[in-house]
């Protein structure tokens, strides 16, 4: 089963393929599950662990974006989004579900079926973002391996337990809610920063 082929706004553009229900269910819902996952866990635990994870999952996010900044390789031709600025290499998605995915595994150890449904999870939420012409195929993996890398890098680093005690000794073991309000307040700026400027130049265009 599948949805109907969807054209971009610009008539010399390719037509967008047909997309398994499936797919696209789980590919259009994958920045608010895992946003609201993170969201849930982390007011839920609200240990040093745990900031450290949004922290540095923001950090990662803002490395990736960074980085795309730079490369400022095109999108598909049939994307939708038509904003030059708004470059496609590495997916921003992709950075985010690669550390947040690979993140969970190390420090979460599920076991071998769980794990891979996770990365499934991911997977298809990329495939999704290929069929829709919002990357290539390289981008999202290159996107995924730039997260995965970060977050394997981290959590077996010396900084990873060297970082946790600090915030340990300034804090506790349960982090103060106003500094995960913060923490949570700048990470929805970082991740979402496309968003707030399309709002923006909207405001700006209406007045």
């Amino acid at each position: 089963m599948s949805l109907s082929s969807l054209k971009s706004s610009s008539s010399d553009d390719l037509t967008i393929p047909p997309i398994p229900l499936f797919v696209s269910i789980v590919g259009s819902s994958t920045r608010f599950v895992v946003s609201a996952s993170v969201l849930l866990y982390y007011s839920y635990v609200l240990s040093p662990t745990a900031t450290l994870l949004v922290s540095t999952a923001v950090v990662n996010a803002f490395l990736g974006k960074t980085v795309k900044r730079i490369l400022s390789t095109p999108r598909p031709p049939n994307s939708p989004i038509k904003d030059p600025k708004d470059s496609g290499m590495p997916s921003s998605h992709g950075v985010s579900l690669g550390y947040l995915s690979v993140s969970a595994i190390n420090l979460h150890p599920f076991g071998a079926m769980p794990s891979l449904l996770l990365l499934g999870y991911c997977g298809v939420g990329l495939w999704y973002r290929v069929l829709r012409g919002l990357h290539t195929w390289p981008q999202v993996v290159v996107g995924y391996l730039f997260g995965a890398t970060n977050a394997a890098i981290f959590w077996n680093s010396p900084a990873y337990p060297y970082l946790e005690g600090y915030i340990r000794g300034a804090m506790g073991d349960k982090v103060d809610v106003k500094t995960a309000g913060v923490i949570l307040v700048v990470g929805a700026v970082v991740v979402g920063w496309r968003e707030i400027s399309k709002a923006k130049r909207f405001v700006v265009k209406k007045e």
